[in-house]
């Protein structure tokens, strides 16, 4: 049984070289016909580029960039809309908390008046 396990192994060891020999070859064989067809894709990309570059440094335009002013101004527009909004909002609320705050004050008088009303002290002569 043993001679049979190093038979099996010698098989698949000759088998995985043999394997590996053809990949290689067959692989050399195919980067030959590939590099034919890089070499023309590379030539129209130089060309294209080189096209590109020279056609680019005749008329190109440069548009000035004064964002930060423009920023700025909206910036300061928008933050005055924010404030007189808060502001507006806020003087409700207040408005709404004050008169919440009277209607209170004048339950809890009234219950006042009320709860003294009911507790008459009479004086006990005997």
């Amino acid at each position: 049984m043993k001679k049979f396990g190093r038979f099996l192994f010698f098989l698949l060891l000759a088998g995985g070289a043999a394997l590996g020999t053809w990949w290689y070859l067959k692989s050399k064989d195919d980067a030959g016909d590939f590099e034919d067809f890089d070499d023309e894709e590379d030539d129209e990309l130089d060309a294209f580029l080189k096209e590109e570059s020279e056609a680019a440094g005749k008329d190109r335009e440069y548009v000035p960039l004064n964002l930060a002013e423009e920023a700025k101004e909206t910036v300061t527009e928008d933050v005055s809309e924010t404030a007189e909004k808060a502001a507006t909002g806020a003087g409700k609320i207040i408005g709404d908390a004050k008169k919440a705050a009277a209607e209170g004050a004048n339950v809890v008088k009234e219950a006042a008046e009320d709860a003294v009303s009911e507790f008459k002290f009479e004086s006990l002569n005997n």
